[in-house]
């Protein structure tokens, strides 16, 4: 969970904390295909605008 602090995490080394890197691998998590095709889908729109308006 956010927020709960291991023994091991270390804010001041630069790294997610262990406790909190853990959720990410949670099944379900930001990894699902229909969150990483919604993504690619708005990213797709964003560079596709930017295609339109820069000229390339």
């Amino acid at each position: 969970m956010i927020g709960e602090a291991n023994a091991g995490d270390d804010p001041a080394d630069g790294w997610f904390p262990e406790s909190v890197a853990a959720g990410y691998d949670a099944p379900g998590g930001a990894d699902v295909p229909e969150v990483v095709t919604l993504a690619v889908d708005v990213l797709k729109d964003l560079a596709d605008g930017c295609m339109a308006s820069c000229g390339s």
